[in-house]
C-alpha cells in the first residue's frame, strides 16, 4: 500500500534524524577536538540540552505527529482511547513548547529539595504515570491483529518511560561525582533521555499511523428503509341502482 510505504520511510527518517541529531550532540560536547573548533552558536542550535534548539523543535514534531496519528486512528476505529491518547501526546507538546511542568515543579522546589529529584517529577510524575500507562493499554487494545503497530507503539512508550525515570535521576547523577573519559555522567544521561524522548513518539506515531492506514472503518448498522407491504382488503363495489329495483320487485 502506498500510504504504508510512506508512514515507513517518514518513520525511518525521522528515526535517523534523531539518531544523527544525538551524534552531532555527542560530537560536540563529548570530543575535545570538535568542541573546540566548532562556533559557540552552532553548538547551542544543536544541542539537545537547549529547550528551543533543532534538536528540541523536532521532538515537538515529532510529538505532535505522535497525537495526529493517535487521534486518526481513534477516529478511524471510533474509539476513545486512542483519541486520549492523541490529546495527551498534543498536551505534552504545549507543556514542553511552554515549560509548564517546570514551572508548575517550581512552585513547590523550596519544600520538596530535600527528596532528590525534580519537584514536578514527585507533584505530575504520579498523572503523568496513570495517563501514559492508560493511553498505552488503550492503544494496545485498540490494536488488535496489527502485531508490528502493537510492537512498535509498546517500544514508543517504553522509551518515553525510560527518559522520564533518567530525568528523575539527574539531580542524584548531578551530585554523584562520576565521570567516564574524563567526562560527567550526567552529561551521558541527558544525551540518551534527549534520544529517547525523540524516538517514542517516532515509533508511537509509526505504529497508529500504519494500523489506521490497514483498518477498515467501523461499520455504522444498516437502518431499514423500505416500509413494510400494508395488506388492504378491498371493499365491494356498490351494486348499481337498477340491481336494487329489480331484488326489490321481486320481493313484493
Amino acid at each position: 500500500m502506498p500510504s504504508l510505504l510512506r508512514t515507513r520511510r517518514a518513520a525511518v527518517a525521522a528515526l535517523l534524524a534523531a539518531t544523527a541529531f544525538a551524534v552531532v550532540h555527542a560530537l560536540f560536547t563529548l570530543t575535545w577536538t570538535i568542541q573546540h573548533s566548532v562556533p559557540m552558536a552552532v553548538k547551542w542550535a544543536f544541542d539537545l540540552r537547549n529547550d528551543y534548539g533543532v534538536p528540541a523543535w523536532f521532538t515537538f514534531a515529532c510529538t505532535a505527529a505522535a497525537g495526529i496519528a493517535c487521534i486518526g486512528l481513534g477516529r478511524r476505529l471510533d474509539r476513545r482511547g486512542p483519541m486520549f491518547a492523541g490529546g495527551l501526546f498534543l498536551f505534552l507538546v504545549l507543556d514542553d513548547a511552554t515549560m509548564l511542568h517546570e514551572r508548575t515543579g517550581a512552585l513547590f522546589a523550596e519544600s520538596l529539595s530535600r527528596t532528590g529529584t525534580y519537584a514536578w517529577v514527585i507533584v505530575l510524575g504520579v498523572p503523568f504515570a496513570i495517563a501514559g500507562a492508560w493511553s498505552a493499554w488503550s492503544l494496545f487494545c485498540c490494536l488488535q491483529g496489527h502485531r508490528g503497530a502493537r510492537a512498535r507503539v509498546l517500544l514508543g512508550f517504553v522509551a518515553l518511560g525510560l527518559s522520564i525515570l533518567v530525568e528523575a535521576a539527574e539531580e542524584k547523577v548531578t551530585h554523584s561525582g562520576i565521570r567516564w573519559r574524563d567526562v560527567d555522567l550526567l552529561l551521558y544521561t541527558q544525551l540518551v533521555e534527549a534520544w529517547l524522548e525523540m524516538v517514542g513518539p517516532v515509533l508511537i506515531a509509526w505504529g497508529a499511523n500504519g494500523a489506521a492506514a490497514r483498518s477498515s472503518p467501523r461499520a455504522e448498522p444498516a437502518i431499514a428503509t423500505s416500509a413494510a407491504p400494508v395488506a388492504t382488503t378491498a371493499s365491494p363495489a356498490p351494486e348499481a341502482p337498477e340491481a336494487i329495483e329489480e331484488e326489490v320487485g321481486a320481493g313484493v
